[in-house]
């Protein structure tokens, strides 16, 4: 032992003093070498950290951390000890083989696997930690091209088990069939041919790469959103497969309800809305969302899919700034006409997604869920004679819209303290009582009062106006209650807010020239969003500069100061701001941090809306009240980069959508988010999820392209029992990025380049009704066909589609090879986490684990009912033999 390294303190064993005692400069436990070796306060480049610190390599690079580096440790050791509920499925088929790689060895792979995803490695440790991952690699991707092929064999024993459709699924789709192909007889019943359009353009310059879907802005939204219930991840979530599905969306529409004034499965030709709004920005194009995913969705060599999209071309007369009269062309693209034919998987998917929106989204009557309109869609001159739905006065529609769904710049009920009369200046921070009785007074009557119990609620508001606590209490209780038979879908601690509270709710902005936000989407380029200026001064972010395209500028981006027009909402303002209580300016506050931080720099699909004069729209179509039911009108720019020499013109177009939800959560942690439902039913839930097609990454790119700011929930369903294995939060470039990997091959500009096609064909025909056909016959090409006079003119080839949609029956193509997809090992179910497996792998032998002999009977028994691969060589050579007797 070396005597220079021990350090004598004196004193140590002994008791010490009451007395006061002197210590020597020379005691060595306070000389200043040994200070600066150990002790932290003199460091000698005063960072707090000692010198012998600092020789060790492993702790010198953990110190110099940041907190970044800190978030990612954080996140991957909360994705692991994350408590989630796990479905747990047994495998159809005896597995013969057992993984080659120990518990350990699954447990360090996938940890790296997680950790490494999300960021690269920093310190000696995680280099080797990250060489032990690359080195378990080669190992893990032979095992797993083994489980493929497995699995593959598995599929084909489950043949069966893929065709069968239950008679609940089956008797929706067949309704859900027969109702919708009596559209047919709304359009034209003889069509000829008029010309082909290319699903796949020749591009020899490559000029369709280039190809940009600009959004350009957010023209208006009607109706109310449902309240949107997250599956919570602690609990079993089951999705339904009985008849109250068709009771809660049902699949034809109520015939006793007249809808004649109201947009209820209106076609876009038929929408007076978006009539005029094509007429005032000059669209081209006005089309919905599932035209656009017919579209998109036709890849080859089969070209297989059979479809039908009415046209109509119209013209009108409109009037430029000179007043100068000029012809403008508008064609209306509407929704497809049902199909005729249909996969047992396409007919499960579609029942899915119904049962997830009558699990997960229930009608709230609250003015959180509530779409602000303009005057000309409020329900007072809408007169329905025999019809039941509710209609108010114009004080009750203006008093019942909520700020947070406001898409003007300046709305009119403010409750987080602005003052109107000043343009830079707020309130103090009102309490928490204070913003209840502002919120009472301005709305005069409860939201959710009805003709049946209008009384008793008029009772209890008065009680209600003189306590607000009381009212904060019903709202708060009323909004987190759910039905009894979805509590398995309601998180526990996520409930609702009450109204006119949340971080949700995006303030009020103080915007004077709110710039234009694009959204390019090609394949090469990402997605750029340029702010408003109020929002760059909250974001840290630079916006990207607008494109020089001159079309894509539109010149009536401001503020809609007067969206609602007319005099008559300029003196409901006036009148509103007087019965608003006054307000004191002061100087910014908490709020105001909160505000900027929150509210404001948080896109809606209702953000960035474009100024649109409605003085003059005399047939306004609003949505039925309270019913779930919301439209949402969006102004896009197709065409190609202003770099290309000769470019034409990019093209105008508007797309109609809607959204599934809206959530609403009491913890102020959790931001609410406009949603929309995509189900994938898992054939394999026993091996883990399936990959994503190219079809189905298709169609999520076109539902989060045509709804900016809106978040994609994929819930991955069990199919045989409907019980939730996983539910996703996608966004765009998250798809995009999926998309990009080789075995799917999804580029952007193939179905940009087939719209693009179509769009340009379709705009230079004359006025008149046509319809877009394609069917195995036309593989590559789509029909371009106009209708004709049945009587009057005769033609070869013609096509009938009142004959055509006249069977309303549902026809299943039964599969002869099972449609088996590859496990995605990317993925990893709370059922991967929680046991630390690799996806995709065979089971582990697990030698510590002890079992009875309960568990070792029920293991045999359950072995005894699985099928074997043997089964599958015995079928194959039984189908040789019959093949060669015949």
């Amino acid at each position: 032992m070396d005597p220079k390294k021990i350090t004598f303190i004196p004193g140590l064993f002994r008791p010490p003093s009451k007395d006061f005692q002197p210590v020597g400069a020379d005691d060595p436990f306070i000389s200043h070498e040994v200070l600066k070796e150990h002790c932290s306060l003199f460091a000698s480049d005063g960072s707090g950290v000692p010198n012998y610190v600092r020789e060790d390599p492993k702790v010198s690079e953990v110190i110099n951390f940041t907190d970044e580096v800190w978030n990612d440790i954080a996140k991957v050791d909360l994705i692991f000890s994350k408590h989630s509920f796990f479905l747990k499925k047994q495998c159809p088929v005896m597995i013969p083989y057992k993984s080659t790689l120990n518990h350990a060895e699954h447990k360090a792979y996938l940890r790296a696997f997680v950790k490494f995803k999300i960021r690269a490695p920093i310190t000696a440790a995680e280099t080797a930690e990250y060489d032990q991952f690359l080195r378990l690699q080669h190992r893990v991707y032979e095992e797993q091209n083994c489980f493929m092929q497995f699995s593959h064999q598995v599929a084909k024993l489950q043949l069966a088990t893929y065709n069968m459709v239950p008679e609940v699924i089956a008797n929706y789709v067949n309704e859900h069939v027969q109702h919708r192909c009596k559209r047919a007889f709304k359009y034209k019943s003889t069509y000829i041919h008029e010309q082909q359009v290319p699903i796949c353009p020749q591009d020899p310059m490559k000029r369709f790469n280039n190809l940009c879907f600009n959004h350009l802005g957010h023209l208006l939204s009607l109706g109310s959103l449902p309240w949107f219930k997250v599956p919570t991840c602690h609990n079993q979530n089951k999705l339904r497969q009985d008849e109250s599905v068709s009771k809660l969306q049902p699949p034809r529409e109520n015939e006793r309800t007249d809808y004649q004034h109201l947009l209820y499965k209106t076609p876009v030709s038929e929408d007076p809305n978006v009539v005029y709004l094509a007429q005032k920005h000059q669209a081209n194009i006005v089309t919905s969302t599932s035209a656009l995913k017919t579209l998109a969705d036709n890849y080859g060599p089969n070209f297989d899919k059979e479809w039908d999209i009415p046209v109509e071309v119209r013209s009108y007369t409109c009037k430029d700034v000179d007043g100068k009269e000029s012809s403008h062309r508008v064609v209306f693209i509407d929704k497809p006409m049902p199909k005729k034919v249909w996969t047992p998987l396409e007919k499960k998917q579609l029942f899915y997604k119904k049962s997830a929106l009558a699990s997960l989204t229930e009608i709230r009557r609250f003015a959180y869920f509530r779409m602000k309109s303009p005057v000309v869609f409020r329900y007072e001159k809408l007169d329905t004679e025999g019809g039941d739905t509710t209609i108010g006065d114009d004080k009750e529609q203006a008093e019942y819209d909520d700020d947070f769904l406001d898409f003007t710049s300046t709305a009119d009920h403010d409750i987080f303290g602005f003052d109107l009369n000043s343009s830079s200046k707020m309130s103090k921070t009102p309490k928490k009582g204070e913003i209840e009785q502002k919120e009472h007074c301005n709305k005069g009557k409860h939201i959710i009062s009805t003709k049946e119990n209008s009384t008793d609620l008029l009772a209890e508001e008065s009680k209600e106006q003189k306590h607000p606590k009381r009212r904060e209490k019903r709202l708060n209780k009323d909004i987190s209650s759910s039905n009894d038979d979805i509590k398995s879908l309601k998180p526990k601690k996520n409930k609702a807010l009450k109204t006119g509270q949340g971080t949700g709710s995006p303030g009020k902005s103080k915007t004077t020239s709110p710039l234009k936000k694009v959204v390019t989407c090609s394949n090469d380029k990402p997605q750029n969003v340029t702010l408003s200026k109020s929002e760059k001064s909250t974001s840290n972010m630079k916006p990207d500069p607008p494109p020089t395209n001159t079309i894509n500028k539109p010149q009536d981006v401001r503020p809609s100061d007067s969206e609602c027009g007319g005099v008559l909402e300029s003196l409901l303002d006036m009148q509103d701001s007087f019965l608003k209580p006054t307000q004191v300016a002061g100087s910014p506050t908490k709020l105001e941090k909160k505000e900027t931080s929150e509210f404001v720099s948080f896109q809606r699909p209702w953000s960035n809306t474009l100024h649109t004069d409605w003085q003059e729209h005399i047939q306004a179509k609003n949505c039925p009240v309270w019913s779930g039911i919301n439209v949402h009108y969006q102004l896009f720019s197709l065409g190609f980069n202003s770099s290309q020499p000769n470019n034409s013109q990019a093209l105008r177009i508007i797309v109609r959508h809607n959204l599934h939800g809206l959530s609403r959560f009491k913890s102020q942690k959790m931001t609410s988010k406009p949603y929309i439902v995509y189900p994938k039913p898992e054939n394999q839930a026993y091996f883990g999820c399936e990959v994503n097609t190219l079809s189905e990454i298709t169609e999520q790119w076109i539902q989060l392209l045509v709804r900016p700011n809106t978040t994609l929930l994929q819930v991955r369903v069990c199919e045989t029992s409907g019980e939730i294995l996983l539910t996703e939060e996608r966004d765009l470039a998250a798809v995009l990025k999926e998309g990009k990997q080789p075995h799917i091959g999804f580029l952007p500009h193939q179905p940009l380049a087939t719209m693009y096609s179509v769009f340009s064909a379709v705009s230079g025909l004359s006025t008149g009704h046509y319809i877009l056909h394609h069917d195995l016959k036309t593989e590559a090409f789509i029909k371009l066909m106009k209708a004709a006079d049945s009587d009057k003119q005769t033609h070869l080839q013609t096509f009938n589609l009142h004959a055509s949609y006249s069977t309303a029956t549902a026809y299943t193509r039964t599969y002869t090879t099972p449609p088996w997809l590859a496990i995605d090992t990317h993925v990893l179910t709370p059922f991967h986490l929680r046991h630390h497996k690799i996806p995709a792998t065979f089971p582990m032998d697990n030698p510590t684990k002890k079992l009875t002999k309960a568990e070792k009977r029920r293991i045999k028994e359950r072995a005894k009912s699985k099928k074997r691969l043997e089964e599958l060589d015995k079928q194959k050579d039984d189908e040789a033999q019959e093949l060669i007797k015949s």
